[in-house]
């Protein structure tokens, strides 16, 4: 089975098994719609920040952050059923299927990555359990990601003492996921110029003639799957990563004393050194696409939405790069600037 029939058994079953959880592992109670959401939380914008008791204050820390690292945890607590088994059942699955296609590819190498120590950690490695893994491990941040910034804005209602009185647009995780799919955000300046940047880019490396090229350097054909596993693994780095660090991270800076522009500036520094590796020692140009994306969020009263658009589809762009141009001695170069995955998990 080749790569895109992989990946759909992984989002399907990843998908599948959140929905029977949400549907089947707890009885809804009279009046609940589906998925266990009430007639308000379904039609509601903040309906999915709903309290179980509005009178507590809740720690907009505490809880995200093992949301981040046990997703549901924190709308578990909240009862909120539904969203707890979409993430808790979603990360499990993804966790057990990143872990199946990554232990495939080492027995593919006769059980052991003696022979190709560098090939299974390769960002642009085409081989499809190799990124099935990935993909698998990589939505399983996403959903911890998504958990946090859910268990955050939920908390952030509970604030009596307006801390976070700046967070107007009340976003649900269903508007952050459809966020890359918003394009009108073209029409707006911050958004055409760095994605017009970044496709001029891409088109000037898919038309690089082979002879200008330095001796360890070659084009590579850009194939359906390479197109396939850039697409998902863009979006799942636009929606997880903007909802974890300009979503919870930055307000929550803001909201406990820093300014606006020294909460940008610290999430950003965070986002860059996350994504430190091997290949990546520098990171300045994580740290600035940091900034810029919360400058975006911040310019639209604190909004997330434009920033996932613009981080999804430059990633796009990005990595869809790196597996046109490859060098012969390190594949995982690329003469765009990437960002990398997160070294958080997994």
């Amino acid at each position: 089975m080749g790569f895109t029939g992989k990946i759909i058994h992984v989002l399907t079953l990843s998908l599948l098994s959140s929905l029977v959880a949400a549907n089947t592992l707890w009885a809804r109670s009279p009046g609940e719609a589906t998925l266990g959401l009430s007639d308000e939380e379904t039609t509601s914008p903040s309906g999915a920040f709903q309290l179980r008791d509005p009178t507590r204050e809740r720690s907009t820390f505490f809880v995200p952050a093992l949301s981040l690292f046990l997703p549901g945890f924190g709308q578990w607590l909240e009862g909120q059923r539904a969203y707890g088994a979409l993430y808790s059942g979603g990360a499990a699955a993804s966790y057990l299927l990143g872990s199946y296609f990554t232990h495939q590819a080492y027995l593919k190498s006769g059980g052991t990555n003696a022979d190709h120590p560098e090939e299974l950690d390769l960002p642009d490695s085409k081989d499809p359990d190799i990124r099935c893994g990935r993909i698998g491990n990589q939505l399983f941040n996403t959903f911890g990601f998504m958990s946090a910034y859910h268990s955050f804005r939920t908390a952030a209602q509970s604030n009596h003492r307006g801390s976070y009185g700046f967070l107007r647009e009340a976003e649900s995780p269903a508007d952050l996921a459809l966020a890359p799919f918003r394009f009108s955000f073209l029409l707006r300046p911050t958004t055409f110029i760095p994605l017009t940047l970044g496709a001029a880019l891409f088109g000037a490396i898919l038309t690089t003639p082979a002879s200008t090229l330095a001796n360890d350097n070659q084009i590579k054909n850009f194939h359906g799957d390479d197109a396939l596993f850039s697409s998902i693994y863009a979006y799942n780095a636009g929606v997880g990563e903007e909802a974890v660090f300009r979503g919870w991270l930055m307000p929550y800076l803001h909201g406990n004393g820093l300014s606006a522009e020294l909460a940008n500036l610290t999430s950003a520094i965070t986002f860059g050194l996350l994504h430190l590796s091997a290949e990546n020692k520098s990171p300045w140009f994580q740290s600035l696409a940091g900034y810029y994306l919360g400058y975006v969020s911040q310019k639209n009263n604190w909004s997330l939405s434009e920033s996932i658009f613009i981080h999804a589809w430059w990633d796009v762009f990005a990595i869809s790069a790196s597996y046109a141009f490859s060098s012969l001695d390190k594949p995982q170069a690329s003469p765009i600037i990437w960002l990398p995955p997160l070294h958080i998990f997994l």
